[in-house]
């Protein structure tokens, strides 16, 4: 589970990196709307994921709220696809690694809900 939760950590920090820059494509006036919202999805989808690992406790809620965050993610570039803020290819790019990071959450969360086995 360890693995898991820093692989798709990684995964979600690396695609807001790529998708970081892209940021500038848009317009001025998305630039506190549209964006600022993609970022904060962002940062919120990165805390709750932090969360994940560290507070057992709360396990499974931070990873539900972080399947949420990613479904408005989706929402928010498919969006700025029909907008054309962004190109087609990137959008594709995009939601492809999503689609990857919803696969490692949904194993993450499967694992997080199977009963300890003590040896």
């Amino acid at each position: 589970m360890e693995r898991d939760s820093l692989i798709l950590y990684a995964k979600a920090e690396a695609l807001f990196f790529q998708v970081y820059p892209a940021f500038k494509n848009y317009p001025k006036s998305e630039k506190f709307a549209l964006c600022a919202h993609i970022k904060g999805c962002f940062v919120n989808l990165l805390e709750r994921l932090g969360l994940a690992k560290m507070v057992p406790s709360k396990r499974k809620t931070a990873l539900q709220e972080a399947a949420a965050y990613m479904n408005n993610l989706v929402t928010l570039f498919r969006l700025s696809r029909s907008e054309r803020y962004i190109s087609a290819g990137f959008f594709a790019q995009i939601d492809l690694k999503i689609t990857e990071l919803k696969k490692i959450l949904i194993g993450f969360m499967k694992s997080a809900s199977r009963p300890r086995q003590t040896p």
